[in-house]
């Protein structure tokens, strides 16, 4: 895992190799959780915006957001949209013996 951090750090992110980087194990490293949830709020936004646009020709023109293979935003938006009408239809359910008496 930190030889993938040390790649991302240095080729994809384009930061520049620290003198102490090559000596010691105290360079630059970046969280990477953080770098792809903002990627993936900006891919899943994307679709949205495409999806409920209010411009008709931009709704029907099924423009495809490309994504890596492992993961999906077209099926990730519609995954959390079938969970919120789920919860529409169910409404709150009880858990455990809260709310009892």
């Amino acid at each position: 895992m930190v030889i993938f951090h040390r790649f991302a750090n240095s080729c994809a992110l384009k930061l520049p190799q620290l003198q102490t980087g090559l000596f010691g194990r105290n360079i630059l490293q970046l969280p990477l959780q953080p770098i792809s949830l903002g990627y993936k709020q900006g891919k899943t936004r994307l679709v949205q915006e495409l999806g409920e646009s209010t411009d008709q020709l931009v709704r029907c023109a099924d423009a495809q957001v490309r994504t890596g293979r492992k993961w999906k935003a077209q099926v990730e938006v519609d995954q959390a949209i079938s969970r919120l009408q789920h919860l529409e239809v169910v409404g709150r359910v009880q858990a455990g013996r809260i709310g009892l008496g």
